[in-house]
């Protein structure tokens, strides 16, 4: 099995028990332990503390993972990988200077700008961002620099596993009473602290910190450019991803965060296949450009497509037709979830069937281009929230990131196919999403099998909710298959999988 597929497994699998924990933390324990009112508040403006570290990490580690990917497998030809270390540390540390600069001059106007409903002490939150910013922005550095190293694994389980599950015990604890809520925003910023100290050690970090400063002047002035456009890409990229979130607590209100929180949860399971094989693909395609194997680019584009398609698509299927049976395990006022989620799940799907468009592009002599892309995809994106958040509320920041994903992949498709050649749209795929549209018409007539009596307790509609959705999935996945396998779709796919699956297609 190639690196590829042995490590998109892993990471995989890390994700997929990710995704269970989050589960249970995200429609389990929030919606009965944050109860509506003001601990629901409370909890929504916890998640814009870590959304805002997300945001700012991705901004001010200057570029540093992407140039530990960009670069190592030069460096490693030429046997200093040692070099790379000033781009890991100093940038990164450099833009959180210029945050703590940023939050003692505006700090207070900062928040004022965020919310109107300042739950907690302004001093309070802005250690809380800062902490959360700092943490996430040395792991993301020091991932850059495994997923170069082909250890990507190791950065999916401490992103998707570990944090997890710390947080969830920080739910637990606060549900216990043994912390309040400024003892569950400490926890949760210690967790990201944890989770970059453990992800140091496991790296041998102490080889990574001596610091050499660049001698060849031409070099860093080509890396820091390419730094400067990739954390501004990048940056917008995550932004465009969060900027729902953040003018959500602003324009509507923290309460309404939690809800759409909860559709974003839901719709991420789609992306599992895509986050599997985007980190180890940007190592793979920062290889293949540094040896100018086009083949092996054109390959992995195609093959990435396929694969995000059919696995992103069969879960967005079976997440849209069961939801009616999930909805029955949610407090009521959950119900407001419905069309968030066909919104992102749709604007997800986009970004699968167009596969990695912007790493090759990212990777390419061009990538500034996709600089230029992503500052117009947010300009679009803060203007159709701007217009439809109001009106729609969260199902209008849905329909805003929909539609603004949907001009941006149209858009980064069009300029690789008129550069390289490339384009997602090829006779395979479409019969893919012709039997993806065929299995979602069958499993939407599909009626529930036992009744559910919402007067019943929450534990006792428990087990006839998961009989109808084991049956509802069992007939979906076997339509899909044998449409995969009526239009011929398997035999591309044969052709792209581990040998040891080709006996199941």
């Amino acid at each position: 099995m190639g690196i590829v597929a042995r490590q998109s497994i892993f990471s995989a699998f890390s994700l997929l028990i990710g995704f269970t924990i989050g589960a249970i933390n995200q429609m389990v324990l929030v919606p009965y332990v944050f109860e509506e009112g003001w601990p629901r508040e409370m909890y929504g403006l916890l998640q814009l503390t870590i959304t805002l570290g997300i945001v700012f990490s991705q901004f001010l580690n200057f570029g540093s993972g992407p140039i530990a990917v960009r670069i190592l497998p030069r460096f490693r030809s030429e046997g200093r990988e040692k070099d790379l270390n000033f781009y890991l540390w100093v940038f990164p540390l450099v833009g959180m200077l210029i945050l703590g600069v940023f939050f003692i001059a505006a700090g207070d106007w900062f928040i004022r700008i965020l919310t109107d409903e300042v739950l907690m002490d302004a001093s309070y939150l802005l250690l809380i961002i800062f902490l959360n910013s700092l943490f996430n922005t040395l792991f993301r550095s020091l991932n850059g620099y495994a997923v170069a190293s082909f250890r990507n694994s190791l950065g999916s389980f401490f992103n998707e596993v570990y944090i997890r599950l710390v947080q969830i015990a920080g739910v637990v604890l606060f549900a216990m009473g043994k912390i309040d809520f400024h003892g569950l925003f400490m926890f949760y910023s210690i967790s990201f602290a944890s989770q970059f100290l453990f992800m140091f050690l496991l790296m041998r970090g102490n080889n990574l910190l001596a610091i050499k400063y660049p001698v060849n002047k031409e070099e860093f002035k080509e890396l820091t450019g390419f730094g400067f456009y990739s954390v501004l890409d990048q940056g917008a990229g995550i932004l465009v991803n969060r900027i729902d979130v953040l003018m959500i607590g602003a324009l509507v209100g923290l309460s309404e965060v939690v809800y759409y929180q909860m559709a974003f949860f839901m719709i991420t399971v789609i992306t599992i296949p895509s986050r599997a094989l985007s980190n180890v693909s940007s190592a793979v395609t920062s290889e293949s450009m540094h040896k100018e194997d086009w083949t092996g680019i054109r390959k992995l584009f195609f093959s990435n497509g396929l694969i995000q398609t059919l696995v992103g698509g069969w879960i967005f299927i079976l997440i849209w037709c069961n939801l009616d049976l999930v909805l029955m395990m949610l407090p009521p006022e959950f119900s407001v979830i419905r069309w968030p989620l066909f919104f992102l799940g749709v604007s997800k799907m986009f970004d699968l069937f167009t596969s990695i468009n912007g790493l090759i592009i990212g990777f390419s002599p061009f990538f500034r281009y996709n600089f230029y892309f992503n500052i117009l995809l947010l300009v679009i994106t803060i203007i159709a929230n701007l217009l439809l958040i109001p009106y729609y509320g969260i199902t209008g920041a849905a329909i805003a990131t929909a539609f603004s994903l949907l001009l941006y992949n149209l858009m980064k498709s069009i300029f690789l196919y008129r550069k390289y050649g490339i384009q997602p749209i090829t006779i395979p795929g479409l019969l893919l999403l012709a039997a993806l549209f065929i299995s979602a018409i069958i499993g939407l007539a599909i009626p529930d099998f036992i009744s559910v009596d919402m007067n019943l307790g929450l534990f006792q509609r428990t087990i006839p909710v998961l009989i109808n959705i084991g049956i509802r999935t069992i007939i979906i996945s076997g339509s899909l298959y044998a449409f995969v396998y009526l239009f011929g779709v398997n035999r591309s796919i044969r052709e792209i999988v581990p040998e040891k699956f080709q006996r199941f297609l």
